[in-house]
């Protein structure tokens, strides 16, 4: 009853509505009184992909901050371990593995096969 001779507040109510979600959508289609409801259409501002691409990035700057907390270290500053793996290693004089001639595919079988096509 009330409601059908005061349309005047439901248009009021789903204005509050739109005002209250500015940041997050816009009205596609201002409130009309449809028989006994009353019908408003929002619309986002932003498409879904794009909104799911900023949550999970403001996520991982979160995660990123609170090991910063964590850690007691700047973000910003490297690590002795971002220095050692940045660094290279200091070459070492190894020798090199032999290679197994009965591998084959080897460059020692190679070798070996067109040593003895050479000799026969």
């Amino acid at each position: 009853g009330r409601e059908q001779h005061r349309p005047e507040l439901g248009f009021r109510l789903l204005q509050r509505l739109a005002e209250d979600v500015t940041e997050l959508g816009f009205i596609e289609s201002s409130p009309k009184q449809d028989g006994r409801n009353m019908i408003m259409v929002l619309g986002p501002h932003k498409k879904k992909a794009e909104a799911m691409a900023e949550a999970k990035a403001g996520r991982e700057a979160e995660k990123q901050a609170r090991r910063g907390e964590r850690s007691g270290e700047s973000l910003d500053a490297p690590t002795e371990a971002d220095v050692a793996v940045a660094a290279p290693a200091p070459a070492q004089d190894a020798p090199a593995p032999p290679a197994d001639a009965s591998v084959p595919g080897t460059d020692q079988a190679l070798l070996t096969q067109v040593e003895a096509g050479a000799q026969a």
